[in-house]
């Protein structure tokens, strides 16, 4: 575990502490897949997919 990690503090129950941080990471997602399918090269969508994982 890293440092900052050790020194999180997580308050409620479920996703909810991290629900925001989730909802960051699936916008940025999306926003990868449009760019990714609006670009011509196939590499983009491998990088996108890759970015995923």
């Amino acid at each position: 575990m890293g440092k900052r990690a050790r020194i999180w503090a997580l308050y409620g129950d479920g996703l909810r502490p991290m629900q925001r941080g989730l909802e960051r990471s699936f916008e940025r997602a999306r926003k990868g897949r449009t760019a990714a399918v609006n670009t011509p090269e196939v590499a983009a969508i491998q990088y996108w997919r890759k970015r995923l994982k």
